[in-house]
């Protein structure tokens, strides 16, 4: 596993798909460019998992209503905005940095695995188990929620789950694991 350095979400027109770049660098001082594609399907299955995670974190902090769960994963979420950097712009070092794969791949399976309170390895996989595995904090996955979001408003996807994410999702056989 290394050391997490840089995300980003991006709309691409031509293939109707978000493309996730994870910039990673190792103690080593090299670094791999990771690509994945993110169907509409894939990223409904990443938000609802998001969602849930979150949701479960909640509920062992405290008994609270669902109201105020809402209530206080919007305080949360606000708190690591005001924190995170999204201004920067994406700089990988092309010199220094090498890209996994000659193409991005296609993310199909999300794995979610709780390491402790509040600590979780993510892992993208394609078809043939290849992918990233990142260490993620709360901090590092309400950014990442609030990515993922932002790229599907871009996106000007129309999906009525993209427009009330409250709402209950149906998917068929999601390639979701949660441990």
């Amino acid at each position: 596993m290394v050391e997490l350095f840089q995300i980003k979400f991006e709309f691409n027109t031509t293939e109707d798909r978000l493309l996730l770049s994870i910039f990673e660098k190792a103690s080593s001082k090299k670094c791999v460019e990771y690509r994945f594609w993110f169907t509409r399907r894939f990223v409904a299955i990443f938000i609802k998992a998001i969602d849930r995670l979150i949701d479960q974190e909640l509920a062992g902090d405290m008994q609270i209503s669902p109201d105020a769960i809402g209530a206080v994963k919007k305080f949360q979420l606000e708190a690591v905005i005001s924190k995170a950097d999204f201004s920067s712009s994406f700089a990988a070092d092309n010199t220094n940095c090498s890209v996994f794969g000659e193409n991005p791949l296609l993310a199909v399976t999300l794995k979610i695995h709780k390491k402790s309170k509040g600590k979780y390895i993510l892992s993208f996989l394609d078809n043939e188990n290849k992918g990233v595995n990142i260490k993620a904090g709360m901090d590092l996955i309400y950014s990442l929620q609030k990515m993922i979001v932002d790229s599907v408003k871009s996106a000007a996807w129309n999906d009525p789950l993209f427009r009330a994410r409250g709402q209950e999702i149906k998917t068929t056989e999601p390639p979701l694991f949660i441990s």
